[in-house]
């Protein structure tokens, strides 16, 4: 069982995936839609997330997508596994990201719930994941 924590502005997309990827063996213990209290929610999470999915952009909000990376990766030991999701593909964007230390990236407007699993095992396996569709 992979365990998953969700990030993201709307968690409408995490949840009408979780069906979906719970039948593959992903479970979505958590989501947080308010980026100032996302370090406090991953690290009260029981069972720890394996994965956290991170929305990348946060337009109108005092955060941005690298602030919230970093505070994020350096919530708890280990470190946790991100993959990056965007509504579109933003290249530069995925890019910076990936340079800090990201593990994996998807655009969730054009990519399969499969395909989602498929980055989320990956990245869980210890691979790097990243794929605009």
């Amino acid at each position: 069982m992979i365990h998953l924590f969700a990030v993201c502005k709307n968690d409408r997309f995490v949840r009408a995936i979780a069906l979906l990827l719970g039948q593959k063996g992903v479970k979505l213990i958590d989501t947080c839609t308010q980026p100032g209290l996302a370090k406090s929610k991953l690290l009260a999470c029981e069972p720890r997330p394996d994965v956290v999915l991170l929305d990348a952009n946060w337009n109108n909000h005092p955060f941005s997508g690298p602030e919230l990376l970093a505070e994020l990766l350096n919530a708890h030991q280990p470190t946790p596994k991100i993959i990056l999701m965007t509504h579109s593909f933003e290249e530069r964007t995925v890019k910076r990201l990936q340079g800090m230390g990201a593990s994996g990236y998807f655009s969730r407007a054009s990519t399969h719930p499969d395909d989602i699993f498929q980055c989320i095992k990956n990245v869980h396996e210890g691979a790097t994941f990243f794929r605009a569709l």
